[in-house]
């Protein structure tokens, strides 16, 4: 069968190609961007923590005792759970690893010309390093001197990168020594040290930079009447580390440390909503594979009823029933074509419109065309199922 009489059968049901070219059309875009979207979720569950989880907890201490010294309950706090069995290290710190909220922007100079960057500013003290687990990759860590405990209205002169915050800062040259800016029109500051990734928040994961983070030797005491905690324990403790926490503040009139939680479970509870929308997109591409295969059923029979005399007499002058499968296969693999191009399309500008919207990135060109195969083999099977039976009956029984 040639292309010509492929697309004089296509216009002589031009409203059932049309059909099937809007229904691959819908297929290929939602499921390309669903596939894709689903394995981006994926991905991002998946990324190397750079810390482990499974041995930091974090609280959030809070007192309701009127007139209560912040800064003395801040010392007693860092004292008392130090004592904790199976506990190796403290810091205070802003911000949850893995579930910091809004990023901080940053910039790299002063002027009309500086370049602001997205990232996550935790506030630690000098054993926020070790705590967390991290490497010392270049530079030297924060001491005592550089560490300000007040009310927050004292700045540190100096931070710690990540080595993917310097990367992005200074690509071309070596970041030690080097000052950017943690707020607009805020004083410069020194960077003294180089440290291992780790994750700071989905958000930023879900924008492609998820070691993108500063560590600033400043502990505030008064925040809302609370202060936050990260916890190291010992391999396998963290369960009863858990459980004395509790039981510490609970002995402590006007004190709560909230639900002590490991970062593995802070992980879950952030990632969850994330998960769900991962298998909320799988199963709608799923279903709409299914729905696509089943209408291609459906629009194919009725076109083959239309056809029975054309096949009757092919029958009749000795074609084959496989040749006359591979042409119906043909002709509507052609009209599949032209609906996963549409698809192509409407992939590009829907993945743009996330982009834009949501801090994704366009959709790869792989999993289209993963897509469009698979589409193509639906349009194959569906083709076969619904042509064979007809063609294998008899000429004349065709004809009734």
């Amino acid at each position: 069968m040639n292309l010509k009489h492929i697309l004089k059968m296509i216009k002589f049901h031009k409203f059932f190609a049309l059909v099937i070219i809007l229904q691959v059309t819908l297929s290929m875009s939602v499921v390309s961007n669903s596939f894709f979207l689903g394995l981006k979720v994926y991905k991002e569950w998946s990324l190397a923590e750079g810390i482990v989880p499974e041995e930091l907890i974090t609280i959030s201490a809070k007192t309701y005792q009127p007139g209560a010294n912040f800064q003395s309950l801040l010392t007693e706090d860092l004292d008392e759970l130090s004592k904790i069995k199976g506990v190796k290290g403290v810091t205070p710190i802003n911000l949850t690893p893995i579930a910091a909220g809004w990023p901080n922007t940053i910039y790299d100079s002063e002027g009309e010309n500086k370049t602001s960057l997205q990232t996550h500013i935790f506030n630690v003290d000098s054993n926020g390093l070790n705590v967390l687990g991290l490497k010392l990759i270049e530079g030297r860590n924060f001491n005592s001197i550089d560490v300000k405990y007040s009310d927050g209205s004292e700045q540190p002169n100096v931070v710690m990168l990540s080595e993917a915050m310097a990367e992005e800062l200074f690509s071309d040259s070596d970041a030690i020594g080097k000052t950017i800016w943690l707020a607009e029109d805020s004083s410069p500051v020194e960077v003294i040290g180089i440290y291992s990734n780790f994750i700071s928040s989905q958000f930023l994961a879900a924008k492609g930079m998820p070691y993108r983070s500063i560590l600033q030797p400043k502990v505030v005491w008064h925040r809302e009447n609370a202060q936050s905690y990260i916890i190291r324990v010992e391999p396998g403790t963290a369960g009863s580390v858990k459980n004395a926490i509790s039981d510490h503040y609970a002995q402590i009139v006007g004190r709560t440390g909230g639900r002590p939680d490991s970062l593995a479970d802070v992980k879950w509870q952030v990632f969850f909503e994330r998960v769900g929308t991962f298998l909320m997109y799988m199963t709608i591409s799923a279903l709409l594979l299914i729905i696509t295969f089943c209408g291609l059923i459906g629009l194919i029979n009725f076109i083959v009823s239309t056809r029975k005399g054309q096949i009757a007499t092919r029958r009749a002058l000795g074609a084959k029933v496989s040749r006359i499968i591979w042409e119906f296969i043909t002709e509507n693999m052609v009209i599949t074509v032209v609906g996963i191009l549409f698809g192509l399309l409407f992939t590009v500008v829907i993945s743009s419109m996330f982009r834009e919207f949501n801090g994704l990135v366009a959709a790869d060109l792989v999993y289209a065309l993963v897509v469009a195969v698979v589409i193509c083999l639906l349009n194959a099977i569906a083709v076969t199922i619904s042509v064979r039976k007809t063609v294998k009956r008899q000429p004349s029984e065709l004809l009734i």
